[in-house]
């Protein structure tokens, strides 16, 4: 549902409202309402300390790549089902269903809810109003007198095997004074696996197209009402001063002009990537690439991968280091120069080196010591050749999404 999902790990568009800060107040700057973020874990966060060394927790890793994987089955099934249409670059729904199968009995404890790290922060829905942690306890509609029953119920599976299912309301959301009528609200009443979340639910941002209701996304309510100026929203996903910008940008964020691309497929935040870039050369060219602020790495398919790391002068498989069962993950030397980018609009948008590597120490061959890349290279995600571009990429710029003219642009951070 690319609407409004309560409580637990929903996690519904590939571009989601994941956090505003509870404790921070909205500030209004050059016509948009800007509002800090906060980022938080659900459960080990991934990089933890060991013998002395940060080292990726690729438990937790994994399991958001269990879950990507059976969000990005449904969302496409989603499409194909409203649409009646093939979502283009993607794997067929035979191989992402055997892919499912395969994943599903081959990780235990991988739950939908786990393996993620969320921007997180409160919403109130209903009337009164009621307020929730989300990533946007349960919402009640019994306690809101604008609450109403849209007469039928939904269900969805996960790549782990696991489900959430209940009915569907609409209703009032407020998002720091910004408030939707009529907004979708999918009251879930039963959840098939639980891990300790402290978010009540996800509000998704991405196309109507992928939801399972045919659902208005919470933005796109907010625009077409009326309740913001303008069809853009933006991100500044960084590590200290985080923010979400609804209806315009934060001239305070940015410098420089936006360069923009269009949304090529409206399901997705879409947009075509020139090429993948690793010391000043492009060694993967021509893909697409879904830009998804719930992600927190980068992911292609095997080929692409193994093109990509092909760049750097010294790159290993996890699988030499020890470990097993990480296929499509790479270590590179924790210390380098190298230069990596992504071209998005005939420009190149680099990500440094040391947040490449920020996952932490995996090993060592001879004296040198080995990080885990942020580049997986599965072909079990169901991408086919679509790239999924996480916040390895997006911390490194200031991401805008406009609703109105159906573009995604990147800015240089101030």
């Amino acid at each position: 549902m690319n609407f409004l999902s309560l409580p637990v790990g929903t996690v519904l568009t590939l571009l989601q409202l994941l956090a505003l800060s509870a404790t921070a107040a909205p500030v209004e700057q050059s016509g948009s309402l800007v509002i800090p973020l906060e980022r938080h874990y659900v459960g080990t966060p991934p990089l933890v300390a060991r013998d002395g060394q940060n080292k990726p927790d690729l438990a937790w890793l994994k399991s958001q790549e269990n879950h990507l994987r059976g969000k990005i089955h449904n969302q496409v099934s989603n499409f194909e089902k409203n649409t009646g249409k093939v979502l283009a670059g993607f794997d067929k729904k035979e191989k992402r269903e055997s892919n499912l199968a395969k994943r599903a009995t081959g990780y235990e404890g991988l739950t939908a809810e786990q393996g993620g790290s969320y921007w997180q922060g409160s919403i109130s829905i209903g009337t009164p109003a009621q307020s929730f942690l989300m990533d946007f306890d349960t919402y009640n509609p019994s306690s809101s007198s604008t609450a109403k029953n849209a007469g039928r119920t939904f269900t969805i599976s996960y790549g782990d095997g696991s489900t959430t299912s209940g009915q569907v309301y609409t209703d009032s959301v407020t998002v720091a004074g910004l408030t939707a009528q009529n907004q979708a609200v999918g009251f879930a009443t039963t959840a098939s696996s639980t891990t300790g979340a402290t978010f009540d639910g996800l509000v998704g941002m991405a196309y109507q197209s992928i939801s399972t209701e045919q659902a208005a996304p919470f933005f796109a309510s907010l625009y077409s009402q009326g309740a913001v100026s303008s069809g853009l929203f933006a991100f500044k996903l960084t590590s200290a001063g985080a923010e979400l910008s609804l209806g315009g940008l934060d001239i305070n964020n940015y410098s420089g002009g936006v360069t923009y691309s269009p949304v090529t497929q409206q399901a997705y935040w879409q947009i075509a990537m020139g090429s993948a870039n690793v010391g000043g050369s492009a060694k993967v060219s021509n893909r697409q690439a879904i830009i998804d602020t719930g992600t927190t790495l980068i992911y292609s398919n095997s080929v692409d991968g193994k093109a990509f790391y092909a760049g750097f002068s010294s790159y290993y498989p996890l699988s030499s280091f020890g470990y097993s069962g990480y296929d499509g993950y790479y270590a590179i030397p924790c210390s380098g120069s190298t230069a990596i980018s992504l071209t998005f609009a005939g420009k190149a948008w680099s990500i440094p080196y040391s947040s490449f590597v920020s996952q932490g120490y995996v090993g060592s061959k001879g004296n040198t010591q080995y990080c885990l890349a942020s580049l997986i290279a599965s072909d079990s995600m169901g991408l086919g050749s679509t790239w999924l571009v996480g916040d390895a990429f997006l911390s490194n710029v200031y991401s805008v999404y406009d609703l109105a003219n159906n573009r995604v642009g990147f800015a240089a951070l101030k």
